[in-house]
Order: structure tokens, then C-alpha cells, then sequence
């Protein structure tokens, strides 16, 4: 299986650029992963290891990796909700999830005590080579959501400014920043969502790929549950509690009118009782 081609799948859906680079046989490790612009030896690496049907990704900080902790750190409190449902989420779908700051449980974080460590581990099992590609996306694309959560500038909608400004990656004595403009925000946004929701509609259920077969695969719609131009003032986006899957029907009816129909109300129409989560 081609590790590259995976990468660029996960890529695409965030937004962002990632390396990769094979690792001296000595390492535990077979391929070293990086966020393009968060430049070594200030930042961090994901090292990837293939075993017998089963991949294993580690986070690894740089010497001076320090910077990256900070700027995680600063973000902690405000993306706090955000974290904690990606968090549960990778704990649900692999089978092995650690993610530790200072030996503590995040349970235990605080935004206030001095980050010296960060610990993050998945292993995700497969049951044939068939499977091997959806179980390394999934623990590239939980260990990166996880990271980007704490380092991706929240997507700010000021009424009066129309404010895009946001920036991944400036950390303190790192020569280079990663500006990430709106539509690759946008794609991370969209990728949070559908992380934590997944691709059916919660307005109908349907799942476009179940009823027009591959074609259909990863074709939904996200929606803004309140628009942003009803949000008064300078307005943070959460990506798990303002946005949410719809299929292009269900899109469409709910933007007949405004405001746009609630989901109770779209759900109350369609007659969907709802999934979990």
C-alpha cells in the first residue's frame, strides 16, 4: 500500500501540506510525518510504524518543540470543548489511544500549569490489506485533528471587519508560519466536522455513498447551524456545535427560508429520529 497517496487523501481534506520521509532502519519507526512550515527543531514530527496488521503513530517533539507546547497551551481554554470530542472520538475508534500532557490525563489539564511534555500515541488494527488504507487515515486523521485543534487560529467572523486573519504554526523562534486563508480554514472546519458527526445527513439520514454506491462517497454538505451573518459582532466558530452535515436536499430546504429551519424542525419533517453523537 502506497503511505504517500493516503497522506495526500488526509492532506486535501485539511487543508494543510504534509511530508514524509523514510526513517533510518535503527528507528522503531518506518516514516517520519511533518506539518510543512512548522520546521524542525521548533515543532514536532509524527513517526508512523507498520506491524502485523496494525499501524502505529507517535508523536515526537523537537529539540526545541517547546514553542509548539506554548502556542498549544495558549489555545487549551477556549478549545477545550472542541478537543475533549475529537478526544473521545479517537478513544472510540482505535484501539490503542494515549494522548498525555506532563504524564496527566487531559481530564486533568489546566490552561494555567506549564506544558514540558506532550505524550500522543494511536494504534488502529486492520484485517486485511483491503482495510489498510481506511485504518491509516483513520489514525493520521485523529492525531492531526487532535494537534490542529490546539494550533489552527479559530475561524473569526467580525460583522463589522469581515476579519479572515487567521494563522497555523507561528511559534516563537520558528523562522516560517503556515498562513492558512479562508477556504483551507473552511476545509479544516469541514474536516472537524464530519470527523465527529460523520457523512450522514442529519437532517434525513441518508448517506450518499450507501445509496448511490462510490460515487457517492464524502459527498455532504456542512451547514452553518446559525448563519454567520445573524451572529452579532466578532464571533469564534466552534466546528462541532455551529456546523453540521446535510445532504444537498436537506441543505437546500432548510435555506428556503429565513432564518434557515432548525434541524429540530427539519427532523421534525422528514420524520429522522436522529443518530447518536
Amino acid at each position: 500500500m502506497r503511505v504517500g497517496e493516503q497522506l495526500r487523501e488526509v492532506s486535501d481534506s485539511l487543508g494543510i501540506q504534509l511530508s514524509l520521509a523514510d526513517l533510518p532502519k535503527s528507528d522503531d519507526y518506518e516514516y517520519e510525518i511533518r506539518i510543512v512550515g512548522i520546521d524542525r527543531p521548533y515543532g514536532f514530527a509524527f513517526k508512523l510504524g507498520v506491524d502485523y496488521l496494525c499501524w502505529t503513530l507517535s508523536l515526537h517533539l523537537d529539540e526545541y518543540g517547546s514553542s509548539a507546547l506554548e502556542a498549544m497551551r495558549s489555545r487549551f481554554a477556549e478549545r477545550r470543548e472542541t478537543l475533549d470530542s475529537i478526544v473521545k472520538i479517537a478513544n472510540e475508534r482505535n484501539q490503542a489511544f494515549v494522548l498525555n500532557i506532563n504524564n496527566m490525563e487531559t481530564s486533568s489539564w489546566t490552561d494555567s500549569q506549564n506544558w514540558s511534555d506532550l505524550e500522543l500515541q494511536l494504534r488502529h488494527s486492520y484485517s486485511s490489506e483491503e482495510s489498510a488504507a481506511e485504518a491509516l487515515r483513520t489514525v493520521l486523521l485523529d492525531a492531526l485533528c487532535i494537534v490542529l485543534s490546539l494550533l489552527v487560529e479559530s475561524e473569526v467572523w467580525d460583522k463589522d471587519n469581515d476579519n479572515e486573519g487567521p494563522e497555523l504554526g507561528a511559534l516563537e523562534g520558528d523562522p516560517s508560519s503556515i498562513l492558512v486563508n479562508k477556504y483551507e480554514r473552511s476545509r479544516y472546519n469541514r474536516a472537524l466536522c464530519l470527523r465527529y458527526y460523520g457523512f450522514n445527513c442529519r437532517g434525513c439520514g441518508i448517506h450518499m455513498e450507501a445509496k448511490y454506491g462510490p460515487i457517492g462517497q464524502n459527498v455532504i454538505h456542512v451547514h452553518h447551524i446559525v448563519p454567520l451573518s445573524l451572529m452579532g459582532g466578532s464571533y469564534r466558530l466552534n466546528p462541532i456545535k455551529d456546523l453540521i452535515p446535510l445532504c444537498p436536499n436537506c441543505h437546500n430546504v432548510v435555506h428556503r427560508v429565513t432564518p434557515p429551519l432548525s434541524i429540530a424542525d427539519l427532523n421534525a419533517q422528514t420524520g429522522f429520529l436522529g443518530i447518536d453523537r
